[in-house]
């Protein structure tokens, strides 16, 4: 409300009151009215008359008696109002994150916080990232590493090597209290996540005991049930629509299916148990390869955006151990919101924050490296680049470095892409599952530049 604007509103309800009578609750006289509205705060005593107002026909419409400064203060106090919701909407973590547009954008203190970080990463280089992480993350210990409801419960472990952490583990509520699962939580995130292995047989029920314990919204998928010949998940939910699953007590019915992506399948599920019912949507990510990454590095930020708007509830995110893509996109998503908030990213720091909530989290120095080439393709479609020339030819240096580290790691391509009839056992036919590039709408602006560079591969 402008300044205008309130002093007329203000003039309009003085001389309201001026001419209006006095009016009062039933059954109370005009004395007693007024002394007690005149012990109330100021504050107070407006939100009463305007609430007494509201209560009165319009055609019968009379008035309690105020003093002066209390219609003129009404203004000021709406402006504090006002002012603290402007502050809300201008904190760092709901620009860009919680709408629903594909646009970026930064302010001045984001852009400075991101070039930092950008030129941090550059000047190490890929070589220097990964010696990094071979010496900084690969086999750093939490302060708490302590497991023994693991080591108690090895049948239940799909790894032996990949331990459960005590401190954050997923207690069930129920006699058999173990799930292969830890709570990740930043001061940073908008969204829970939950980390897990990929269920088995005898855990499916034990994994959706947990998703309807805690209330989730969504699950990611980020392995297929066979990879290069091995079973890395079991089938625990029903991929075809109007099928079912039963564990135990616990019903499992898929309602629907969007196939728009071919290498993306969301299945909305049903979870029933006794008389209590959970929708989950599910989303299966099936291009990206076991140890290695992805082709596109924009890819993981719209399955981001799709967990961003449920934010009182949890997001499960399993691969096949629970830690390599699943840490890996975690992190993605942690140091995006950290950057976001205007606070210097460490790429360190980050990871060993993340192993502490979830062991063993990224597993490979090429997944350590791509959450730096996926934060470089945002800053991309932020326009940093373009608007900071200079650092185009760092950029252009360490994409030639990446590439030569992803052919030296012969990073295999996902077996037989999986296609959506052998994922869903037969929803569809004869679709191919494309890599998933991203969409032209996908970019903020129409510039060529960001445009051939994520057509050339850098995306």
């Amino acid at each position: 409300m402008t300044e205008d604007r309130r002093k007329l509103f203000a003039d309009k309800m003085k001389k309201l009151l001026q001419k209006g009578k006095h009016w009062t609750k039933p059954n109370s006289s005009d004395t007693d009215s007024t002394k007690n509205r005149e012990n109330l705060p100021q504050k107070m005593r407006v939100k009463k008359i305007f609430k007494q107002l509201s209560a009165v026909p319009k055609n019968r419409l009379r008035t309690a008696k105020v003093n002066d400064d209390a219609v003129a203060n009404y203004g000021k106090y709406s402006r504090r109002r006002t002012k603290r919701d402007c502050e809300k909407i201008k904190k760092p973590q709901n620009i860009v994150r919680a709408r629903e547009s594909d646009k970026f954008s930064l302010d001045d203190k984001q852009k400075e916080t991101f070039i930092k970080f950008i030129n941090g990463v550059c000047d190490l280089g890929v070589s220097g990232l990964v010696k990094q992480y071979e010496e900084k993350i690969k086999t750093y210990k939490p302060p708490d590493h302590r497991c023994d409801a693991f080591r108690r419960n090895l049948k239940r472990n799909r790894y032996k090597d990949v331990k459960c952490l005590d401190n954050t583990r997923v207690v069930l509520k129920q006699k058999q209290d173990y799930i292969h699962a830890n709570y990740v939580t930043s001061k940073y995130l908008l969204n829970q996540f939950i980390c897990t292995q990929a269920p088995m047989k005898s855990t499916a029920n034990d994994f959706w005991t947990m998703v309807m314990q805690e209330n989730v919204r969504y699950i990611i998928m980020l392995c297929n049930i066979v990879e290069s010949g091995k079973k890395k998940c079991h089938t625990y939910y029903p991929t075809e629509v109007g099928s079912k699953i039963e564990f135990d007590e616990i019903t499992v019915s898929n309602t629907n299916i969007d196939l728009q992506d071919p290498a993306t399948i969301i299945s909305a599920l049903k979870v029933e148990k006794n008389d209590n019912a959970l929708f989950v949507s599910h989303v299966l990510w099936c291009k990206w390869p076991d140890h290695g990454v992805p082709s596109s590095e924009l890819a993981p930020f719209e399955i981001l955006k799709m967990v961003r708007r449920s934010r009182k509830r949890p997001t499960v995110v399993h691969c096949s151990a629970g830690v390599g893509r699943t840490g890996t996109i975690i992190a993605i998503e942690m140091g995006l919101e950290q950057l976001l908030h205007c606070v210097p990213l460490s790429m360190v720091e980050l990871c060993r924050e993340l192993r502490d909530m979830r062991a063993f989290s990224i597993q490979t120095n090429l997944q350590y490296v791509y959450i730096v080439k996926c934060l470089l393709a945002y800053a991309w479609c932020c326009g940093i680049f373009i608007n900071t020339p200079e650092l185009i030819p760092k950029s252009d240096i360490f994409d030639q470095e990446y590439k030569e580290l992803i052919d030296g790691e012969g990073t295999k391509p996902v077996e037989g892409a999986l296609t959506a009839e052998q994922i869903a056992e037969g929803i569809i036919k004869n679709i191919t599952a494309e890599e998933f590039s991203d969409k032209k709408n996908f970019l903020p602006h129409n510039n060529a530049s960001v445009q051939k560079r994520l057509d050339d591969g850098s995306d």
